[in-house]
């Protein structure tokens, strides 16, 4: 291989590291100065315009793979719901039945591209999450032992951390065979906005119930705290939420405390259909457990961007007053809500997981239809709208209608709760309208 001058990449990215807050504020995201070296371009770019469904699905060659498989992530992984991805289609359409029994995947509270620790973030997770306690060593030598060696040893399938009861457990699938799907459903008073607001989380389906209201200013975004994070200037996994619940802008529903443990493990998803004035936006959910004391840390988050909704590598800005369906994958987790706990679902806009939606001309997607990070204003004005009547016959989803108003570059999102009547539609009154998401799936282990 021929050897590379590599002097300008490591002092762009020792500017990077020493000026953290300039790094991830730096815009337009196309021209991010570490983006004029080769190693870095392709992946950034890919980034930014990445390839369709289609196009993944002509990659995805899981059918030419005939053997076994052994996979390793962190709840607070980056990559984790991609890791369980691989697993669960290797486990369906791997290139021989051997090869799709014989996938073995462990999952514990940790971080991406670090050695697993039993603290992370703020949290102790106890002496099962450290190597040791883990048995990530014994665990990889048992598979190489099992496949390569002959040696009869037994390798749990699913090899899996709870959280909460800092307890390893295993199962013979993902999701869990015994798992029991559960659905949580949104409702308050007209003021969910922070933790002390009326917001509430049950099963309970909704019915005529007052608006929420919360300002989004993309000057001003709340905070991204923990959570599945990388880089510099950023801290992974479960912080303390409660700083950022006290913000106007961020929608808090919690349940009541349960009498007994709660557990949730599996995959999660939130259901939602949504309106926007905007021309583009992003709608975020985070699931946080609420301790007695008041401290909130965060579990497992999902972010869905309106332009890439269709997923066919076209960024489409969102019509004035449509109604669409919005699906947010939080990706999978195994969560113990103890006695006294409470579960809580967030909706906010945050940064840096998330760029300020910045304002795009007609002429600017005309010119680059299939490219993001082209902006660099966050002063103009935003429209557009999204929307869909909310119809469905078994309540499989609360719909969530939204709309953005701008006043002097601060988008205004009006939260409206789901009616539902004997038509089972949704109705308006304001002219000023926020989503109203639906937590959908929550997985509860019996």
């Amino acid at each position: 291989m021929q050897r590379q001058d590599v002097t300008e990449l490591r002092r762009a990215i020792e500017w990077a590291q020493d000026n953290p807050d300039e790094a991830l504020e730096f815009l337009p995201l196309k021209d991010f100065p570490l983006v004029r070296f080769d190693r870095v371009r392709d992946t950034w770019n890919l980034r930014l315009d990445p390839p369709t469904d289609t196009e993944k699905a002509r990659r995805e060659r899981f059918e030419s793979v005939h053997v076994p498989c052994f996979y390793a992530c962190g709840r607070y992984d980056i990559i984790e719901w991609a890791t369980f991805a691989s697993f669960r289609a290797m486990r369906t359409r791997g290139g021989t039945p051997d090869a799709q029994r014989n996938q073995h995947i462990v999952v514990g509270p940790w971080t991406h591209g670090s050695v697993p620790a039993q603290f992370l973030g703020e949290v102790n997770f106890g002496p099962g999450a450290n190597p040791a306690g883990a048995q990530l060593t014994a665990q990889t030598l048992g598979f190489c032992d099992r496949y390569l060696r002959g040696i009869d040893v037994r390798v749990p399938t699913v090899h899996y951390f709870t959280m909460g009861r800092n307890r390893r457990q295993t199962a013979n699938d993902w999701p869990l065979p015994q798992t029991t799907w559960q659905r949580y459903f949104l409702h308050s008073s007209g003021s969910a906005n922070t933790a002390s607001g009326d917001g509430l989380l049950n099963r309970d389906e909704p019915v005529a119930e007052h608006p929420d209201e919360y300002v989004y200013d993309p000057h001003d975004p709340a905070p991204s705290v923990g959570g599945r994070v990388t880089g510099v200037g950023v801290t992974p996994g479960p912080i303390d939420q409660a700083r950022v619940e006290r913000r106007n802008d961020v929608l808090c529903y919690s349940t009541r405390s349960p009498e007994e443990d709660v557990e949730v493990t599996g995959p999660l998803t939130v259901h939602l259909s949504a309106a926007t004035s905007a021309r583009d936006t992003d709608f975020t959910a985070k699931l946080v457990d609420v301790y007695p004391d008041g401290r909130a840390y965060n579990i497992v988050e999902g972010i869905k961007g309106l332009s890439g909704r269709n997923l066919d590598g076209v960024r489409t800005l969102v019509p004035p007053d449509q109604v669409d369906e919005y699906v947010i994958t939080m990706g999978g987790s195994s969560q113990v809500f103890g006695r006294g706990h409470r579960i809580r679902l967030n909706f906010q806009q945050q940064f840096p997981d998330v760029r300020p939606q910045l304002e795009y001309r007609e002429s600017d997607w005309r010119r680059c239809p299939r490219r993001c990070g082209e902006a660099n204003d966050l002063s103009r004005n935003r429209g557009g709208v999204v929307h869909r009547p909310a119809h469905h016959p078994w309540f499989d989803q609360v719909k969530v209608t939204e709309r953005r108003r701008t006043r002097n570059s601060v988008d205004s999102i009006h939260r409206k709760k789901q009616l539902w009547g004997g038509s089972n539609r949704v109705f308006f009154r304001a002219s000023r309208i926020l989503p109203r998401p639906f937590w959908r799936d929550l997985t509860c282990g019996l």
